[in-house]
């Protein structure tokens, strides 16, 4: 981040209303502009005193597309998440939006994109501690969409010249 500054630079985060989201644009306002991604129908979002610039999306490629215009990055936090006794249908639009991002990052050539993934890949059957090399055994059906989506960067990454990083 400190070889960043100073550098005019737009990163768009794709569920920035949420619990992580939040907090990472508390950390980045000051050094980069930032506009969050999200379904609601604002204009902007308020974390104590700041305000930042909210677009409106439904997460297909044609509104992410323009929802994306001018940003150089993208932080993918967006997702369905985890409850008891979902069935795995009920994740499809967290492979759906990842899948409708990355083309649409792809055809407007932002490069850069860090992919949220989560624990939830691993299970039980891992053992203890886990490390991001482990074979992922997912824990439940979230878990299952999460790694689909670390697979499907990967995908965009070597066949479309991306370069998603998929945190755990």
């Amino acid at each position: 981040r400190d070889s960043l500054r100073g550098l005019s630079m737009k990163i768009a985060i794709t569920g920035g209303s949420g619990f992580i989201g939040k907090w990472l644009l508390l950390a980045l306002h000051k050094d980069f502009d930032v506009v969050v991604l999200g379904r609601q129908n604002v204009k902007t979002l308020k974390i104590g005193d700041n305000h930042f610039s909210y677009v409106s999306t439904d997460y297909t490629p044609e509104t992410l597309i323009r929802a994306l215009n001018g940003c150089d990055a993208v932080v993918h936090l967006a997702a369905k998440r985890f409850t008891e006794n979902s069935q795995f249908r009920s994740y499809f639009d967290n492979i759906e939006i990842s899948d409708n991002l990355f083309a649409a990052c792809r055809q407007i050539h932002i490069l850069n994109i860090v992919n949220l993934s989560s624990q939830s890949v691993y299970s039980e059957a891992n053992q203890i501690p886990w490390l991001e090399d482990d074979i992922a055994r997912p824990a439940n059906f979230y878990g299952l969409s999460k790694i689909t989506v670390e697979n499907l960067a990967a995908y965009y990454n070597s066949q479309h010249g991306l370069k998603i990083k998929s945190l755990r």
